[in-house]
């Protein structure tokens, strides 16, 4: 998915509209670190897809914050972003026992 595709679509569903192109392409740099790439080893689930989601969401919020001088929709995107970070940690942990638990009963089997 295009980077630059994701950062118009997130400012247009926070309903934050950039004052220019300048400030625009600015928000599309900041959230030029954001990596949207899924190989197939990275099969996540529902919470890691939902925390990355809500990462992403935290960083365009920080980002548009930034370029529209906004310290409140700054401060929302850092929440966000740390509640995403949080709901992705989960997620991994409950994949990885889920994982583990398998192994264990494959090893049982067989």
């Amino acid at each position: 998915m295009n980077g630059s595709f994701v950062v118009e679509l997130a400012l247009h569903l926070l309903g934050v509209t950039p004052p220019d192109e300048v400030a625009t392409a600015r928000i599309q740099l900041m959230c030029s670190c954001v990596d949207l790439s899924i190989t197939e080893e990275d099969l996540m689930n529902r919470d890691e897809v939902a925390g990355k989601a809500e990462e992403v969401k935290g960083k365009v919020k920080q980002a548009a914050g930034k370029v529209v001088d906004d310290p409140e929709l700054y401060d929302e995107g850092v929440g966000d972003e740390a509640e995403g970070k949080f709901r992705n940690t989960y997620g991994q942990t409950k994949r990885k026992v889920g994982e583990t638990v398998e192994n264990i009963g494959k090893a049982i089997k067989h």
